[in-house]
Formats: C-alpha cells, sequence, structure tokens
C-alpha cells in the first residue's frame, strides 16, 4: 500500500480539533496529538486512512472500535470523547494520557513491585468492567496499557479488535470465523484459531501472559520457570495465579476477572514492596532487592540479587508448558492504537 500522505493534516483541523503533531501509525490507523480549544485540552486522535474510506469491513471495525469505548465508562479505561467525519477522514478523539505505556515501563532500571501489582490489579478492575458490558478486549498487552503518572491510574486503550459478545450478529461475525486477530505471544490458543467465538477468558490468558513478562522481564515461551523461581523472593501465590492464567483449556483458568483481581491483591500483601532490578539492557532478567533508606537498592543489595538469580536459574524446579511465536507478532488483521504519545511507533492501527 502506498505511504499515507496523513502528515497533511498537521496544524489544520479536523471537527472541532486542531492537528498538532503524528503521535504513531499501524497497520490501519494513524493516532495524532490534537487540541480542543472548546475545552482547552488535549487529545488523542485516532484517524482511519482516506486510501480505507471505501473498505467496508475496515469502516466497521473502526465504528466499532468507537462505539465499544464509548460504551465504557470506567476509571482505567481510556475514554472516548467524540467521532465523526472531515474531508474524507473517519475519526475518534480519546482522553489524552500522559505517561508512558506499560512497554516503556518494563525497560526502566528499576521498577517498584507493588506498583507492578497496582497496574496489574487495575487492568483486572478495568477488563471486568468491560466484560460485564459484554466486551471482549482480545488484545491486551503491555503496548495497549498506559500509566498515568500523575493520578497513578492504568488505562486500557485500544479496543480495535475488541468483540462486542451483547451486540447484534451482525456485529459480533465482522471478525470472520476460523480467523486469529491479536498479537501472537499475548494470545490464548483458543483465539489464534477462531477468534471470533473466544469469550472473556481469552482476556485473562493474555493478562496471565503480561503477568509473567511484567515480573520477570521474559515471555512465558516454550517451557518456562515459574515467577518466582525465575525471580527468587516472588510469593508462591503468584505462580499459582499465573499458572490458572495460562490454562490451556478455557474452563481450567479464572472464571472471572474480579476473581484474578482479588488473587492478585492477596499475592501483593505476600510481597514486601521490594524493587525489581533488571540486569539487561532491555529491561529483561529481573531480581528483587530491598529497597534502601533512600528509596533505591543498595549496591551490595543488587549485586547480591543477581547471584540469586544466577544460582535460582540453575535450580530445578516445576515447569509449565505454553507454545509461543516471535515477541511481539501481529496478525495482519489485527494492529493496536494508542491514546498516548508513548511508544506511539508500535501502538496505531
Amino acid at each position: 500500500m502506498a505511504e499515507w500522505a496523513q502528515n497533511e493534516l498537521i496544524g489544520k483541523q479536523l471537527g472541532q480539533f486542531q492537528i498538532k503533531e503524528e503521535l504513531g501509525r499501524g497497520g490501519m490507523a494513524v493516532v495524532y496529538k490534537g487540541y480542543q480549544p472548546s475545552l482547552d485540552r488535549w487529545v488523542a486522535i485516532k484517524t482511519l486512512p482516506r486510501d480505507f474510506a471505501g473498505n467496508r469491513e475496515m469502516v466497521s471495525r473502526f465504528h466499532r472500535e468507537a462505539e465499544a469505548m464509548v460504551s465504557l465508562n470506567h476509571t482505567n479505561i481510556v475514554q472516548i470523547i467524540d467521532k465523526g467525519e472531515d474531508q474524507g477522514y473517519y475519526f475518534f478523539a480519546m482522553e489524552f494520557v500522559e505517561g508512558p505505556t506499560l512497554k516503556e515501563l518494563l525497560k526502566q532500571g528499576t521498577l517498584r513491585v507493588h506498583l507492578l501489582y497496582d497496574i496489574a490489579i487495575q487492568v483486572a478492575e478495568g477488563l471486568a468492567y468491560a466484560h460485564k458490558k459484554g466486551i471482549v478486549h482480545r488484545d491486551i498487552k503491555p503496548a495497549n496499557i498506559f500509566w498515568e503518572e500523575s493520578t497513578s491510574l492504568a488505562k486500557i486503550g485500544d479496543f480495535g479488535i475488541a468483540r462486542l459478545t451483547e451486540k447484534p450478529l451482525e456485529m459480533i461475525t465482522l471478525t470472520a470465523a476460523n480467523v486469529g486477530m491479536g498479537t501472537m505471544n499475548y494470545m490464548a490458543p483458543e483465539q489464534k484459531t477462531d477468534a471470533a467465538s473466544v469469550d472473556h477468558r481469552a482476556d485473562i490468558y493474555s493478562l496471565g501472559v503480561m503477568l509473567y513478562e511484567m515480573f520477570t522481564g521474559r515471555l512465558p515461551m516454550g517451557r518456562f520457570k515459574a515467577p518466582s523461581e525465575h525471580t527468587p523472593g516472588l510469593p508462591k501465590k503468584l505462580d499459582e495465579i499465573v499458572a490458572r492464567c495460562l490454562e490451556a483449556d478455557p474452563q481450567d483458568r479464572y472464571a472471572s476477572m474480579e476473581e484474578l483481581r482479588d488473587d492478585l491483591l492477596a499475592a501483593k500483601a505476600a510481597t514486601p514492596d521490594t524493587t525489581l532490578v533488571a540486569s539487561g539492557r532491555d529491561g529483561s532478567e529481573r531480581t528483587l532487592t530491598r529497597v534502601g533508606s533512600q528509596g533505591r537498592p543498595s549496591v551490595l543489595t543488587a549485586v547480591l540479587g543477581l547471584l540469586l538469580l544466577a544460582l535460582g536459574g540453575g535450580l530445578a524446579g516445576a515447569y509449565f508448558a505454553w507454545k509461543a511465536e516471535a515477541p511481539e507478532e501481529e496478525l495482519a488483521s489485527g494492529g493496536d492504537a494508542s491514546s498516548s504519545a508513548g511508544d506511539a511507533s508500535s501502538s496505531a492501527g
């Protein structure tokens, strides 16, 4: 497909919004930072390229994302502000989240353990609300979770491939039967073969993958260690949570996000508020250290933590089985969208 010429929108008006800069672009959308003069606020504006304006499926999917988001009024879900069509562009405006995506956050050198728990608990809260509204996200991953630093709120974005389970048949079947949709490494087994028929337990599986990545710095690929073996000091309760989320059979997973949230609260209570230190340049290979008097891990504890990790890596222990493909591999029909400047290059689509 030819390079989109949507940069022509920068500096111009789209509906009531002034387009200021591009935040990112993906397989089926471009996201801009915009300004709404009437309310004196910044917004994120997602647009469908004019190349797709005549594609019924693309337009329907774009409207479906807006419909899903407008029906969700929750603290932990990015809010939609407006939608419309102008100058041949379909667009909708969302709240602008000031802060990084979880994907960016996980690349930091040190992370507080309780912060990770808080993010996971809030994501579970937001998804529990969406599920009660009959909406399955189907693309839960760090790039679609935004951390608003000023309010300490995690927000779920990109409902571009969400399944509206309580809508009429014509809405549900926009995803063809026997078609996978989402990001491969975070997808439940059943979603890889038939995304149209999955229920809320697919999101539970994806959150389990994300939990493992948050606390270990790795994806649970092949035969992988329990989180507490990979990162000594984490509670066994977290191992149980991840294992249950990643059950191949949906019936063996948590029955609801509320149940998962409650177990995460219990795991947080069982974990001291220590710091995870990343020993890899890319934010991988995490180890727990005690927080020093200035709120930072001491050099000695960091070294000891790395030694513990090395020893832990050589110990025999329980393994879980799970198959996954290359990192962050997306199926052609499932891009991701952003309402934040963070990680914008991979979060529009």
